[in-house]
C-alpha cells in the first residue's frame, strides 16, 4: 500500500516530469495488484495459503530490493531524466 501511496513521488524522483505518466503509472500498478489478488483469491483453496503467503513474501522482498538498489544508484548518479536506474525503479514498480 505505501508503495503505491507514494508512487506520484516516485515516478517524480527517478526523472517523470509529466504528471499524467506520473498518475498513469499508479493506475497501471492498481492494475496489476487487482490481478494478482484476483489470482489469489481464486486459487487460494486449490494451491493453499502458505504457498501464496511465501511466494508473495519472496516477490515482494525482491521488488523492494530491487527497487531501493536502483533508486539509490539513480539519486547518487544526480543525473537528471530518465537513466538506468529510473528503469530499473520503474521495472520493481
Amino acid at each position: 500500500e505505501s508503495i503505491i501511496y507514494y508512487s506520484p513521488l516516485i515516478f517524480e524522483k527517478v526523472g517523470v516530469t509529466s504528471k499524467r505518466a506520473a498518475i498513469g503509472g499508479t493506475v497501471a500498478m492498481g492494475l496489476v495488484k487487482l490481478c494478482c489478488e484476483t489470482f489469489a483469491l481464486l486459487n487460494v483453496d486449490r494451491i493453499g495459503r502458505r504457498p501464496l503467503l511465501l511466494t508473495g513474501g519472496v516477490g515482494l522482498t525482491l521488488a523492494l530490493v530491487v527497487i531501493g538498489a536502483a533508486m539509490h544508484l539513480k539519486l547518487a548518479a544526480g543525473a537528471p531524466g530518465i537513466t538506468a536506474g529510473s528503469w530499473g525503479v520503474l521495472g520493481g514498480l
